[in-house]
């Protein structure tokens, strides 16, 4: 049994309550969860360590009565989780020094637009407000950005054609450009 199906019947009994199912799947994605919060934090220059990151995803995604159908919902989920747990802690640090740093997000390798910085609160606002619109270009964003998935992988994951990605990201990025060129006040913006 490979670990895509593995993965798939222990979350199926972890929706059962199966608390030992709930830390074989961990064990099983605990490597490529770890992979994507060091890429996290690393980018962020973020002081969380990526076995904090990961334990604290853990305890978002099956803290709760929270239930998964595969491995691609769960790391779909998880890719939120981390990007909220990011937002959480530069939100607190921000509040402990009071108009001292901001946490800052820089797009320098997105190739579709020109590079900004924008600090990390911001951005997940408009992530937010696209994912309100176009739930889909939000997720593949979001898969890129935050948890840091290649284009393949994005396309394995959601079952869609790296193309269909390529395209998505593409739209996504230009978007969320804009819609943070608008929040700073630049008349470069657009619509």
């Amino acid at each position: 049994m490979d670990d895509v199906t593995a993965i798939t019947q222990l979350l199926a009994q972890s929706n059962q309550g199966d608390s030992e199912a709930r830390g074989r799947v961990l064990e099983l994605l605990y490597d490529e969860l770890h992979r994507l919060a060091r890429a996290q934090v690393r980018r962020r220059n973020h002081t969380l360590s990526p076995t904090a990151l990961v334990n604290e995803a853990y305890m978002k995604l099956f803290g709760g009565n929270h239930q998964y159908v595969d491995r691609r919902n769960l790391l779909g989920y998880a890719a939120v989780a981390m990007r909220q747990i990011i937002l959480n802690y530069a939100e607190a640090a921000n509040a402990k020094k009071r108009g001292g740093e901001v946490l800052k997000v820089t797009f320098q390798d997105w190739s579709d637009v020109p590079p900004m910085e924008t600090d990390f609160a911001a951005l997940n606002e408009a992530l937010e407000q696209l994912e309100a619109i176009h739930p889909h270009l939000a997720k593949v964003l979001g898969l890129s950005y935050f948890v840091g998935f290649k284009k393949s992988e994005i396309a394995e994951l959601l079952g869609i054609s790296e193309t269909k990605i390529y395209k998505d990201l593409k739209i996504a990025k230009s978007w969320i450009y804009r819609k943070l060129k608008q929040q700073e006040g630049s008349p470069e913006a657009g619509s």
